[in-house]
């Protein structure tokens, strides 16, 4: 039996799967699941290390054919970034602007305190960013920053990358807290900015603080607010269920808030780029800063807003509800 599924993979192999018959990839199939159930007793029977050692090099050979994986289909992330993307940013605006509110009012509040009594910065923001902004530095582009190489550059982007990406699913996941987790992690990013602002803005270093932030800060903070976009949905299917249980209200929600969050992996790659290659650009000033954050605004905006959208003849079929069908259907 192994003797003819090692000669079966040879074939195709050598000549591909297309060589086989119809009857020969059946064998394939039912040999390749004997063989595996083979390779689980070896591994339980003492003194079969050889059979052992043999059936994994010919499972693990087995399995490429049995359990091809499905070709990347471009056109698919394609479709879904042009048109479905935007669609859902459309269809789920309450929870868009929810989120970004959430945001917006930490921000105002951090801004406002901070103004008023600069003693509050060291209230508001962790210990190590009190202790590097608290005081106006000399240099705060080069304490951030320093002389970075093009190895230092691409370090410090995917430190960048992954602490976003980090706060992002953090945003996301704690949907799962009725949403309380959510509004902490999105209020405190917006506390966290508005205290680093107003401390600027008494600096007269507006203008370069926002040439620093900006240029990446676009795309970052609309990423971080599309995962708590995220967990605000998980929050209102936990909350608002409806007719159906809980369960059901996430497990059929669950699929378009992780869609939603789930594009915001792509702009914090790119925002990582910016702030490791853009933001430290000495030789760019900062009126040339600011300018690339408006112009990857305006490029946010259009892509957002895709107006060949309101050219289509109509909305999409939508698949009939399973919940919803009579059982003799479901099967």
């Amino acid at each position: 039996m192994w003797r003819r599924l090692e000669h079966l993979l040879v074939r195709a192999e050598r000549q591909g799967l297309s060589a086989l018959t119809a009857d020969e990839v059946r064998d394939l199939a039912r040999l390749y699941r004997s063989a595996s159930a083979d390779l689980l007793l070896a591994r339980s029977a003492p003194g079969t290390a050889e059979v052992e050692a043999y059936l994994e090099t010919v499972v693990a050979r087995a399995y490429v054919y049995i359990h091809t994986p499905s070709p990347v289909r471009w056109s698919r992330l394609l479709q879904w970034a042009t048109h479905r993307f935007p669609a859902a940013i459309r269809a789920w605006r309450p929870f868009v602007l929810g989120a970004a509110g959430i945001f917006a009012l930490g921000f105002l509040v951090a801004f406002v305190l901070t103004l008023a009594d600069s003693d509050a910065f060291d209230h508001l923001v962790p210990a190590s960013i009190a202790s590097f902004y608290g005081d106006q530095p000399e240099d705060y582009r080069a304490e951030r920053f320093g002389d970075m190489g093009s190895g230092d550059a691409a370090r410090f982007g995917s430190e960048l990358m992954v602490n976003n990406i980090r706060v992002t699913l953090q945003a996301f996941a704690l949907g799962l807290t009725l949403g309380i987790g959510t509004i902490a992690v999105l209020f405190g990013n917006g506390v966290l900015l508005g205290a680093l602002a107003a401390n600027f803005l008494r600096w007269g270093m507006s203008v370069p603080f926002w040439a620093l932030i900006l240029p990446h800060g676009v795309t970052e903070i609309f990423a971080i607010v599309l995962g708590g976009a995220g967990g605000l949905m998980l929050a209102d299917a936990l909350l608002r269920p409806g007719a159906t249980s809980r369960a059901v209200a996430l497990r059929r929600r669950g699929p378009e808030a992780l869609g939603l969050a789930g594009m915001a992996v792509p702009l914090l790659v790119f925002a990582g780029i910016v702030e490791a290659y853009v933001t430290p650009l000495a030789w760019l000033p900062d009126g040339g800063k600011l300018g690339f954050a408006f112009l990857c605004a305006v490029a946010l905006a259009l892509w957002l807003r895709a107006p060949w959208l309101d050219q289509a003849r109509g909305p999409a079929p939508q698949p009939p509800d399973y919940e919803q069908a009579p059982a003799a259907l479901r099967r």
